[in-house]
């Protein structure tokens, strides 16, 4: 890509990489670490006329099954049953 001067990269992260929620502090670091390393990547490529970007998706539900009613989960993932 340098040789070329063009080219795309992208991050296919998590939302934990902008915010953080109860009990998730050492996923929620890696994602942070992950979005400051691709920050100084996109800085560094700029004159390469390569582009640099991060995708951070919402919550998803994975879950097969609804959570219990007041739990913490709950009230992060909205999930359906």
């Amino acid at each position: 890509m340098i040789s070329r001067r063009t080219g795309q990269i992208v991050l296919i992260n998590s939302i934990q990489g902008k915010i953080g929620i109860p009990f998730r502090a050492a996923y929620a670091a890696s994602k942070h670490a992950a979005v400051g390393f691709f920050d100084c990547l996109r800085a560094e490529m700029e004159e390469f006329d390569i582009s640099v970007s991060t995708v951070n998706p919402t919550f998803i539900c994975s879950y097969h099954r609804q959570p219990a009613p007041g739990s913490w989960e709950a009230s992060i993932w909205k999930c359906k049953a």
